[in-house]
């Protein structure tokens, strides 16, 4: 059986936080598809600034140095009409696939301590894994929700912490330095995906 990782997000800019945490996580378990999922507009969170094609045509630069890690970029939430639920997203690649695959939901401390805030949580965990990054000394699993953590006391579904370093880089704040131009540092952003920002002059507005 297939073993697949799903990285949700905004991507509102790809940078190097998501590239390392995705070659590491690589390096380690090494699965089968690590697949990018970029979702049209996040639920919990503000709209996204640049469109879906800017976001998507930035993913695939930031990536295109790394084939060998196997990833993919999947955009059927881009393609959905319907608001960026992760349920429905799993439940279509559960019926893609059918039984000849399995999938993990890579997720951040923060996106999972919100997990009882998203559309059928519960569903979700019986759909994947889940690997949860933890960040040394400052994402300990702290302040859990009581709906999650009576579920993880169950052990009735797959959760693994996994420490895919400390990259305490933000797409928000990132846009917030692009739109006072402030200088970028260039460990915080691919070249290709600074260049591509520029030239369509992306975040450089006060609605950024």
């Amino acid at each position: 059986m297939k073993r697949f990782l799903i990285y949700g997000g905004s991507f509102d800019p790809p940078h190097f936080g998501h590239i390392k945490t995705a070659c590491t996580v690589q390096q380690k378990l090494a699965f089968d598809k690590f697949i990018f999922v970029p979702c049209k507009q996040s639920v919990l969170k503000t709209k996204s600034v640049a469109t879906s094609e800017q976001r998507l045509h930035m993913l695939k630069l930031a990536l295109a140095p790394y084939s060998c890690f196997n990833f993919e970029i999947d955009t059927r939430e881009l393609d959905r009409d319907t608001p960026s639920f992760m349920v429905d997203t799993l439940e279509s690649f559960q019926k893609e696939y059918k039984h000849n695959a399995s999938f993990t939901l890579l997720l951040g401390m923060d996106a999972f301590l919100e997990l009882p805030q998203w559309h059928q949580w519960k569903k979700i965990l019986t759909l994947c894994d889940l690997l949860i990054m933890q960040r040394r000394g400052s994402d300990e699993p702290k302040a859990i929700p009581y709906s999650l953590k009576k579920i993880l006391d169950t052990s009735s579904y797959m959760f693994n912490f996994f420490e895919a370093g400390h990259y305490p880089i933000a797409s928000s704040i990132l846009r917030e330095h692009i739109k006072t131009n402030q200088k970028l540092k260039k460990d915080l952003l691919p070249e290709a995906v600074y260049d591509y920002i520029i030239t369509h002059q992306l975040y450089q507005t006060t609605s950024a």
